[in-house]
């Protein structure tokens, strides 16, 4: 069983369904856990309205589909995407069920750009979380604090996955990462730059020594795992002490964009170095664990603004065709 997963208990006359649907999401790599959720609520009402037949009608998927009170946009699609997939998986095996189309979806359109730091911003920043203090209930964060900030920099992780870190997957005399169960379910080798790999080791020799293999690599005061909520307050506090004004609720900087920053620098300076794009790409594709290179080809559409010099190369390679849509984790 993965981290999390969540295993719904389903009750209705096409529970086996539900739950073969489910495991088949699940053995192509994709966690669902919170689709898995919603699945429930797709079998509560099977129940309620009494349906036993696979052959869903066309006013029980509608009704499902349609927008509720206060819902978001995003989150009707999410719902009614699920149950879309489950109605084709019905089909597929022999039954007439109503196939959603996206005609009860509310139109949205995700025009998120994700802030890039420049190279002064991430020396202010890190000046100023350098400067992290210990607490007496939190003895190490003045250590932690820093160290994890320069992995989603400098290895342009996760937040996620450098919390989950453990003593066993940090090698801290190669200076490699083993990050297991990422977003996309697959476990990959991150091999970290000279100066952290020389930050992993002094802090494993003092901090680590009498740990054991699966024990947290950044433990909490209490010896568990920290809680997100940490860092993201850690990080609104040091972007205000270093001058840099924060655009509110959802609007950024986010700790996120430490991996957006750290991508679009890394394909910058192999640019700069002469890597051409199409070596570029799957390299860092494979380095930040995405799923396809197409979702690294996005932060192309940043670099026209970001650095104007490069745009020729990328004219060069690409032609006048650069990605527009929304970056990606």
């Amino acid at each position: 069983m993965h981290r999390h997963e969540y295993q719904p208990t389903f009750e209705s006359a096409l529970a086996a369904d539900l739950q073969q649907y489910l495991a088949e999401k699940r053995v192509f790599g994709c966690r669902y856990d919170k689709a898995a959720r919603y699945l429930t609520h797709v079998d509560r009402i099977l129940v309620e309205r009494g349906i036993t037949s696979p052959d869903l009608p066309r006013d029980l998927i509608d009704a499902w589909c349609a927008k509720r009170p206060n819902e978001s946009p995003r989150t009707q699609a999410e719902r009614s995407t699920v149950v879309r997939q489950f109605t084709c998986y019905l089909k597929r095996q022999g039954h007439a069920p109503y196939v959603p189309t996206g005609h009860l979806l509310a139109k949205r359109r995700d025009t998120f750009v994700p802030y890039i730091f420049s190279t002064e911003e991430i020396g202010r920043l890190f000046a100023v979380l350098d400067q992290t203090r210990s607490h007496p209930r939190a003895p190490h964060r003045a250590v932690i604090v820093p160290l994890v900030f320069r992995l989603l920099y400098g290895c342009g992780l996760r937040l996620s996955e450098a919390l989950h870190l453990r003593v066993r997957d940090v090698d801290v005399t190669r200076g490699l990462l083993t990050i297991r169960e990422t977003k996309f379910l697959k476990d990959r080798l991150v091999p970290v730059a000279p100066s952290v790999a020389m930050r992993l080791h002094q802090y494993g020799m003092t901090h680590l020594t009498s740990r054991h293999d699966d024990a947290w690599f950044f433990p909490a005061p209490d010896g568990g795992e920290w809680s997100p909520r940490v860092f993201y307050d850690l990080f609104r506090q040091a972007l205000h002490q270093c001058g840099i004004s924060h655009g509110g609720r959802s609007r950024g900087p986010r700790v996120h964009d430490l991996r957006h920053t750290f991508a679009c620098h890394r394909l910058a300076q192999w640019l700069r170095e002469g890597v051409t794009v199409d070596l570029a790409l799957p390299i860092l594709s494979t380095y930040l664990g995405h799923e396809s290179v197409y979702r690294t080809q996005r932060y192309l559409h940043l670099f026209p603004q970001l650095y104007p010099e490069i745009t020729a190369k990328l004219t060069a390679f690409c032609g006048t065709v650069i990605p527009t849509s929304e970056v990606t984790s």
